[in-house]
């Protein structure tokens, strides 16, 4: 028996009546065990999923809810709380990060264990190694149950090193150099420094060097065409971060601004300037990476080229908030970045009160505003509009049908579309919204709709990641979009 068929062993044990189960990339994995044995309501808001599950266990049968990891987990606690002093059959399960990722600032990995504790009467967590043996257990319940996608093996846990050990520990290495500087007091001008891959993050800057893409970075670890990866900035946003989580046996040495460790293993030193520029200028150069272009007239209706079409078209000194995890891959791509400020939501990476923060920095500003956010971001805040909304915030809405968290998997037969896609369609047409559905459609008059809706062809999206990623491959090539 392995671990999964462990838990619903000991859910088919406590009188199910239903799951309600909100998708997220952490716990996907539970979702077809879940659908053999019982049934299962996709939702796409863990609060009012859990209070739901309340209402339901009114009725006297055990109710179970399912989350994803990080914020998602404390979207529950209010309907906890009910449960917990209405004596009420509620179980909680939420799919939790591996333990060796826990206290790095990982993205989405935050303390599980203690959201719910004193709202519930009994708490299982899990390991990623151990399967779920338990018999006495009292309502509510928690169950934090990790799953690991990052590796098998483990890794010494960073440590601090001098500065004099790190120059010793790049010398002669093939150097991966992130920049992920976001936070304006920690401004750094780069211009004459040189050496390694470098793959520099925009935030309201332009790089200060030519950048390699994230899928030429990733290339670069997969196939083992680098040694060593030094990072200064606060917790990346790029894929090749989160794959360094993962079973590749590339050093990494990070300088978090605010000292903080933010990832599992290697080593860190405290933020310094003047150790960062003498870093950099110790690496070796490497050979320049050459571009292949990609003809963009075959993807026009591609997200990403249209949203590229959309930052550059923006009003300059305008600022901008991006929702979440993809949106923000995204605009790496963009060449010119002329914004007074770009806003992200990448505490736990979650997509909890995303209108509701770019409603209050709005309100702040005189300058045009921009909110940029997918359709599920959207729903899980959407009560947020019934607010004032200033008259200098635009939303841009992707309605991309969930995005990618619902590429990855074959969405028609296991969850349909998104739940209640046509009556969010049907709101969203009473507000009188500009439609995009192509790069060619974008032109400075559409942007000063209150809500423009970017409805792209999830075909073309797939295909211009799969022609990316082939072109990375070879060892020489990063692709370039013309």
């Amino acid at each position: 028996m392995d671990r999964i068929e462990s838990l619903i062993q000991t859910l088919e044990s406590l009188n199910i009546e239903q799951v309600y189960f909100c998708c997220g990339s952490r716990n996907f994995k539970l979702l077809k065990p879940l659908q053999d044995k019982f049934s299962v309501q996709i939702e796409t808001n863990e609060y009012e999923a859990s209070f739901m599950a309340v209402g339901a266990a009114r009725r006297g049968k055990t109710q179970v809810v399912v989350t994803t990891s990080g914020s998602a987990v404390a979207q529950t606690l209010s309907a906890c709380m009910e449960a917990y002093y209405s004596h009420l059959p509620l179980i909680i399960i939420s799919a939790d990060r591996p333990s060796f990722m826990h206290d790095y600032f990982s993205p989405q990995v935050v303390n599980q264990s203690h959201i719910l504790k004193t709202h519930v009467r009994s708490f299982l967590h899990v390991k990623y190694n151990k399967k779920l043996n338990e018999n006495k257990l009292s309502f509510p319940i928690h169950i934090n149950f990790e799953i690991n996608e990052e590796r098998s093996q483990g890794k010494e846990k960073p440590v601090e090193i001098s500065f004099e050990k790190a120059l010793a520990l790049f010398q002669g290495k093939r150097v991966l150099v992130i920049n992920s500087l976001r936070d304006s007091r920690f401004e750094l001008s780069l211009k004459e420094e040189n050496g390694g891959y470098y793959l520099c993050e925009k935030s309201h800057r332009q790089s200060d060097r030519e950048s390699i893409s994230d899928e030429k970075a990733c290339s670069l670890v997969l196939n083992n065409k680098v040694d060593m990866v030094f990072k200064f900035g606060e917790t990346p946003v790029s894929k090749v971060w989160r794959l360094l989580e993962g079973e590749t046996q590339v050093e990494v040495i990070s300088i978090h601004p605010h000292e903080e460790k933010d990832i599992s293993h290697g080593y860190y030193l405290p933020w310094s300037d003047i150790h960062i520029r003498a870093i950099l200028k110790s690496i070796k150069n490497e050979q320049p990476i050459l571009k292949r272009k990609i003809n963009k007239k075959n993807f026009i209706s591609s997200e990403q080229l249209i949203m590229t079409a959309l930052y550059e078209s923006l009003p300059e000194g305008s600022e901008i908030f991006l929702a979440n995890s993809s949106v923000v891959r995204d605009f790496q791509h963009v060449r010119n970045v002329n914004f007074s400020n770009v806003w992200f939501s990448r505490g736990t990476n979650g997509i909890d009160g995303i209108v509701s923060q770019a409603i209050a920095l709005s309100r702040q500003t005189t300058q045009i505003f921009y909110l940029v956010i997918g359709d599920l971001s959207l729903q899980y805040n959407l009560g947020a509009l019934l607010s004032e909304i200033p008259n200098n915030l635009h939303i841009v809405l992707i309605d991309n049908n969930g995005g990618q968290i619902f590429q990855r998997i074959n969405r028609n037969e296991v969850i349909g579309n998104i739940p209640n896609k046509s009556r969010f369609q049907r709101w969203l047409d009473a507000l009188n919204p500009v439609k995009v559905g192509s790069m060619d459609e974008i032109d400075k008059s559409i942007l000063h709709h209150q809500l423009i809706i970017v409805r792209p062809d999830n075909e073309q999206t797939l295909k211009l990641d799969r022609e990316k990623k082939r072109i990375v491959q070879g060892e020489e090539y990063d692709f370039e979009l013309c």
